[in-house]
């Protein structure tokens, strides 16, 4: 059996005055207030106090405030931060390590410092807008063409918020007798859960962006820890690079977050906002209304315009009809002569060429010949040639004006010299 063994609360006693000597004095500790209840009855809170690296818990302790430290140090936080002390915020606090043998190890808060709360929120803000403008997209959402009319809008709200009941009154107000289109993608708008609610929204809207002209992100007010989320960049850099005009109305009005800083528009409330949507629709609809009023004029006037213009086109249109007539006249007519003169000269140069052809075939008729004393020989009706030479005893028939003669031959003499030549030539 062992003898030499401790009880428990001789260990605790032990931890208790340990912790007492080494951390009795107070000391400010830099922590992340995870979780933060209050008990209405007593009016202490307790805190869940994290650190974390990467977004990963590397240490964890509980903290205490107890009633009278409360309630001032959330005096304090409404007065310079206009909210109360919440969780989801990183804070400096004063504390003492203390050491309980029934509850163990904690820290009791004795103090929080607001200011060091808000540097921290303008810190996170300020590393979100430069990452922004270092890629470029600072102003992107900016660069939207709005369309014209916009009235079909997604609304990023919170269906029994005051801030998303006051939104829809205005655009459903009877009397601007205006249509809204509008559909609720239902988020949660306060604190880091609004981070990835709000995110998850814009995803389902990216999905049916064809049936909106806008998006609206509207809820009610809140101080600056209550709006640290707004802050965050990957929020800021979704919403900047959204394929649609983003609108902010979150109930702001001083130290605008970077979401609301990079969004298309951004009003101070929902109702603002509503006002803005519905005001864009009245100065559509005055020049409408002016044009209605002024229709039967501009008609009118345009008639005029319109006989004038075409009495003027008639008369152009006569005067240039006349002015091809007579120039096609001319040019007929010169076409005409030109053909005329063409054809006679044609004419006359045949006819001289058939009278030529005239003379040369009245030179060769064998009347002539014989005026001229030409005789015509035939042998059996045939002309005498070098091939066809009449033989003695034949008997030949010659023509000459006026008769013929008829007789006997006696005697051919051929002169060879022309036979021969003759039979070369054919």
């Amino acid at each position: 059996m062992i003898q030499n063994h401790f009880t428990l609360s001789q260990v605790t006693q032990s931890i208790k005055k340990y912790v007492d000597e080494r951390f009795g004095k107070v000391i400010w500790v830099k922590a992340e207030i995870n979780k933060l209840n209050v008990n209405r009855s007593s009016g202490n809170a307790y805190a869940e106090l994290v650190e974390k690296q990467n977004g990963k818990i590397v240490a964890e302790m509980r903290g205490n405030i107890f009633r009278n430290a409360y309630e001032r140090i959330n005096q304090r936080f409404l007065k310079v931060l206009s909210h109360p002390l919440k969780d989801g915020i990183t804070a400096l606090l004063q504390v003492q390590v203390s050491f309980h043998p029934v509850y163990g190890l904690s820290l009791e808060i004795m103090d929080i410092d607001p200011v060091f709360t808000l540097g921290e929120i303008e810190r996170e803000k300020q590393e979100s807008i430069n990452r922004l403008k270092l890629l470029g997209l600072f102003d992107k959402n900016k660069q939207h063409e709005l369309s014209i009319p916009t009235n079909r809008i997604a609304i990023i709200s919170q269906e029994n918020s005051a801030g998303y009941s006051d939104f829809m009154s205005v655009l459903r107000n009877p009397e601007h007798g205006f249509g809204f289109f509008t559909f609720l993608f239902p988020a949660t708008l306060n604190g880091d859960q609004a981070i990835a609610s709000i995110g998850e929204q814009l995803t389902r809207i990216e999905k049916v962006r064809h049936h909106f002209d806008a998006v609206a992100i509207v809820r009610g007010g809140g101080g600056d820890t209550g709006m640290t989320c707004y802050n965050n960049f990957e929020l800021s850099k979704k919403i900047a690079e959204f394929s649609l005009p983003v609108f902010t109305g979150i109930g702001h009005s001083t130290n605008l977050t970077v979401v609301e800083q990079i969004a298309y528009r951004n009003a101070i409330t929902p109702t603002e906002l509503a006002m803005f949507f519905v005001s864009r629709l009245q100065q559509l609809e005055l020049p409408l209304n002016q044009i209605t009023d002024n229709l039967p004029a501009i008609v009118e006037s345009f008639l005029s315009y319109l006989g004038d213009e075409m009495s003027v086109l008639m008369k152009s249109i006569q005067q240039n009809v006349r002015l091809n007539l007579m120039k096609n006249q001319n040019r007929l007519e010169q076409t005409s002569s030109n053909l005329k003169n063409q054809l006679n000269f044609f004419f006359n140069k045949q006819f001289q060429v058939i009278e030529l052809q005239e003379n040369n075939i009245r030179l060769m008729d064998p009347i002539n010949l014989y005026k001229r004393g030409y005789s015509l020989t035939l042998l059996n009706g045939k002309s005498i040639n070098p091939q066809r030479i009449p033989k003695t005893g034949d008997h030949l028939i010659s023509h000459f004006y006026g008769g013929k003669v008829i007789s006997e031959v006696n005697e051919v003499i051929v002169d060879e010299s022309i036979i021969s030549h003759f039979s070369i030539d054919n």
